[in-house]
């Protein structure tokens, strides 16, 4: 079973929380998958969290953490609170996530690398409307000079799209796989967007 994750806001800066929980971690001896939205490319899908988000930007921060550190984060936080002036505002659980990706690429090497992200689909996750269509053609190009001739040059090409959506925990994993694998430049990708719980 995936790893529950959730949102919590703080009306505190991004540099002081950043160092806030590396200073977690390294107190309790052993790290955890976080992440932040505004730094990763994640959009809220309400219009309220979106304007309380424009509102806040100087000073407000949101940080996706696991359920399994969710307690201990709350008790260091809040006995932080005067001494550092971090606080939480709202913790809301993540129901899913999903983005978008569109691909155009030219090589039979990022061709093979974008195929491997492809075929490791975690748990708990799906990819819809993907349908690649990869193209292979022969086209006669060159310059008619007295010195040149025409000449073939293999044309290749590997191009889809599609929608990545379920688990956030899967969904973040495909998301990090993409912009840190070789063939990122060719991919263009959405930013996450996270269902949310209703309170």
């Amino acid at each position: 079973m995936a790893t529950l994750f959730y949102v919590l806001s703080l009306d505190t800066p991004f540099p002081i929380v950043k160092g806030f929980v590396q200073g977690f971690m390294q107190g309790r001896g052993s790290s955890f998958t976080y992440f932040f939205p505004r730094k990763g490319g994640i959009k809220k899908e309400t219009f309220g969290d979106v304007f309380k988000e424009y509102l806040s930007l100087h000073c407000s921060t949101q940080i996706c953490i696991p359920e399994n550190v969710l307690r201990e984060f709350k008790l260091a936080v809040n006995q932080s609170q005067e001494s550092i002036g971090i606080h939480i505002e709202a913790v809301k659980k993540i129901e899913s996530a999903y983005f978008r990706f569109h691909f155009h690429i030219y090589t039979e090497e990022f061709a093979h690398n974008m195929k491997s992200i492809m075929k490791k689909i975690p748990a708990g996750v799906k990819v819809e409307q993907y349908e690649p269509v990869e193209s292979r053609n022969e086209a006669i190009v060159g310059v008619h000079e007295a010195i040149y001739e025409y000449s073939p040059v293999s044309s290749y090409a590997y191009e889809g799209s599609g929608n990545i959506i379920g688990e956030f925990e899967g969904v973040l994993d495909m998301y990090l796989r993409i912009k840190k694998s070789p063939v990122t430049e060719n991919i263009l990708c959405s930013d996450l967007h996270l269902e949310l719980e209703e309170n």
